[in-house]
């Protein structure tokens, strides 16, 4: 639409490569990075909330991932999809049983489908719990309000959620297995199909279409796949020596006005354009 705007997109490099081969080859846009708050603007130093839990939330998560030395928690959470899940009571019989089958422990955000233990009682009471899924529960995992992310995903075995861009970026980064079950049918859908290409996890079918049984063996695989585990970890060491994406823009924007706006040659580039190809005011708002 404004062929004399410069346009920039906050995705790591090696990610445009594999999802948008075709705008990294022609050059039509800069990819510079994910957008990164930083491990230590998450994490908080009082027990005061910082917006990602407190000291003492960070202190209970430490304590439960040390719990067993052998086989650390994975993560799951689906964030703000609620409007796309509606069925809350499905949602945690299915993370509940797929980690039953899998055997795992975990860390759970609650989100906006509020996933708890509350919600699980309350879902089992309706048919009954003949597989023991409180117990389960309360025995292995752990359900938060809110996580930081640059924390906590690197010391997860792997990663579950629905793909959004910056979870998937934490995932990524975190350099380790993660699975995709999408929900918004946005980008998240190319998101399950990314880390399966790139061979760090698994991406499955949109999130209620998974049976606890499909979602239960694709967080084993992960968990003991050594060629995946592998990748995972190389990756994650590629993008986090990229540019973290916040200092690139700042950078690029700088440049570009150094170079273009107190120059006037942008000026004159807009300029060029509106004589060449004259557009309707519709075009120019």
């Amino acid at each position: 639409l404004f062929p004399w705007a410069p346009a920039v997109c906050a995705v790591a490099p090696l990610i445009a490569e594999t999802l948008y081969p075709t705008l990294v080859r022609e050059g039509q846009l800069a990819f510079l990075g994910n957008l990164v708050l930083a491990e230590e603007k998450q994490t908080p130093e009082s027990a005061e909330d910082a917006g990602f839990g407190t000291a003492s939330d960070l202190a209970e998560l430490q304590a439960f991932i040390d719990k067993d030395g052998a086989k650390r928690p994975i993560y799951m959470g689906w964030g703000s999809m609620m409007p796309f899940m509606s069925d809350t009571k499905r949602a945690i019989l299915l993370v509940v049983e797929a980690l039953q089958s899998s055997s795992q422990r975990a860390i759970v955000l609650a989100g906006y489908l509020k996933l708890s233990m509350e919600l699980l009682k309350e879902a089992v009471a309706v048919n009954g719990d003949e597989r023991g899924l409180v117990a389960y529960a309360e025995a292995n995992v752990v359900f938060k309000e809110k996580v930081p992310h640059e924390w906590l995903l690197k010391r997860v075995a792997c990663t579950v959620h629905h793909g959004g861009a910056g979870t998937l970026s934490a995932a990524l980064r975190a350099g380790v297995p993660t699975v995709v079950t999408p929900v918004h049918p946005a980008d998240q859908f190319d998101h399950a199909h990314l880390v399966t290409a790139l061979g760090v996890g698994r991406g499955l079918k949109h999130f209620t279409q998974n049976t606890s049984e499909e979602l239960g063996a694709a967080i084993l695989e992960c968990v003991t796949s050594e060629r995946i585990q592998l990748k995972a970890k190389e990756v994650g060491a590629m993008l986090q020596e990229q540019a973290n994406g916040v200092v690139a823009l700042v950078d690029y924007v700088e440049k570009f006005y150094a170079e273009q706006v107190a120059t006037g040659k942008w000026q004159a580039a807009i300029d060029e354009v509106k004589r060449s190809a004259p557009m309707t005011p519709v075009q120019l708002i």
